[in-house]
């Protein structure tokens, strides 16, 4: 056997198993990422929940009594602290009311703690708005509170929405 045939074998042996000549199916292409649902549009408002359930607090929009068209009517916030939270009697509660729907309209944009009934066990805020016209009514804001315990004090705020039937 010459020099040059032993080369071409030898070069046809490395070929044949050189790393990746493999000859079994074709690996699977990577998978493909879903698109990302497109974003809500911004006339569409996002759905505020009544009541917010946390750990350290229960927080709710609550119904007040019966509502006439073109009377001033109110809604309740309510804070009540779990565990050994308590509410906070130094923090200026208040609730932000959002632009108010067709038919509602809101006295202040912004309702403070005056008048606020407050214990270390309970908070309630009542929120005012006339419903000009019979049906449903959408009362909606951002509510600001705090609560505590005797380690550390806990400053949040929720958005809070409710419908409510008007005579």
């Amino acid at each position: 056997m010459g020099l040059l045939e032993g080369s071409i074998g030898r070069v046809a042996t490395l070929l044949l198993f050189a790393p990746g000549c493999n000859n079994g199916p074709a690996p699977e292409p990577p998978p493909t990422l879903a698109a990302a649902p497109p974003p809500l549009p911004a006339s569409e408002p996002l759905v505020a929940p009544a009541k917010v359930d946390e750990q350290n607090y229960s927080l709710s929009m609550q119904s007040s009594g019966g509502y006439k068209a073109g009377e001033q009517g109110f809604v309740e916030v309510v804070l009540v602290p779990k565990g050994e939270f308590h509410c906070n009697q130094e923090y200026p509660y208040k609730m932000k009311l959002g632009a108010p729907p067709a038919g509602v309209t809101y006295p202040a944009p912004m309702v403070r703690a005056d008048g606020m009934t407050l214990s270390a066990e309970r908070a309630v805020m009542r929120v005012p708005f006339v419903a000009q016209n019979a049906g449903d009514a959408r009362v909606a804001g951002k509510f600001y509170f705090s609560v505590c315990t005797s380690e550390q004090c806990v400053i949040d705020n929720r958005d809070l929405a409710m419908t409510v039937k008007v005579e």
